[in-house]
């Protein structure tokens, strides 16, 4: 909270100010004793040893990297969409409805067919690809732009890479670690990722109905579901 509050504040204040750098400076001081807590504790809330595995450590820097790309895009596109193209409040929401219907059909449960068709890795580097893609067509939209030419593919790109590569990010977190680990690392991955909920419309109902399937549940059903998702190797 309190780099959040430097950041936001940082334009008023001034970057050089006490205030901004004496509130960064205490953020920083925090999260390092959280962290030392975190590795000293025998029941951390986040075992810092999750981070040295792979997957689990390239999957959150992806998410990181990932959400920060899309929280940018919103803010940038209605800026643009209501000072450029003249649109009301009412017309940049709705604006935004055929990216969140991408993701819609996709979390009827286009994506997990998809990973479990081809796996993680070439889901999530088609739609990974077709995120970038749609953020290079949205970064040339003009001063003349209209939102059929310069907005609109690119939200659609965007919102099927959003849809492709969703579920692959949080699986390929979770594929290495170890089922007694697996629910305060679902907890830290639900954190990660909350800035998602800015779309409506997200891959949920194949997560729920898989803590229903056998091969959530363990046993043979678990194993084969392994086979068939295999881990996010290089």
């Amino acid at each position: 909270m309190l780099a959040v509050y430097a950041v936001v504040n940082g334009n008023e204040a001034g970057w050089t100010s006490v205030q901004t750098l004496g509130l960064l400076a205490g953020a920083a001081l925090l999260l390092a004793t959280f962290l030392i807590i975190e590795a000293r504790v025998r029941a951390p809330l986040m075992p810092l040893a999750l981070f040295r595995l792979r997957n689990v450590a390239t999957a959150n820097v992806v998410g990181v990297l990932w959400a920060a790309a899309m929280f940018a895009w919103f803010f940038i596109s209605a800026l643009y969409m209501q000072l450029v193209l003249g649109y009301s409040a009412m017309q940049v929401g709705l604006s935004f409805l055929p990216a969140n219907l991408i993701m819609a059909a996709f979390s009827l449960g286009l994506s997990a067919k998809l990973v479990m068709r081809f796996g993680l890795r070439i889901p999530l580097a088609t739609g990974l690809g077709l995120a970038v893609l749609g953020l290079l067509l949205f970064a040339r939209a003009p001063v003349n732009g209209s939102f059929i030419v310069d907005v609109l593919p690119g939200m659609t790109l965007l919102g099927l890479g959003a849809g492709v590569a969703f579920n692959p990010v949080l699986l390929a977190a979770m594929s290495d670690v170890e089922p007694s680990e697996r629910a305060g690392l679902g907890r830290g991955q639900h954190l990660l990722h909350d800035g998602w909920r800015a779309w409506p419309c997200r891959t949920r109902k194949p997560c729920r109905r898989a803590h229903r399937e056998p091969a959530c549940r363990g046993g043979a059903g678990a194993r084969r579901a392994q086979r068939r998702l295999p881990a996010w190797r290089s």
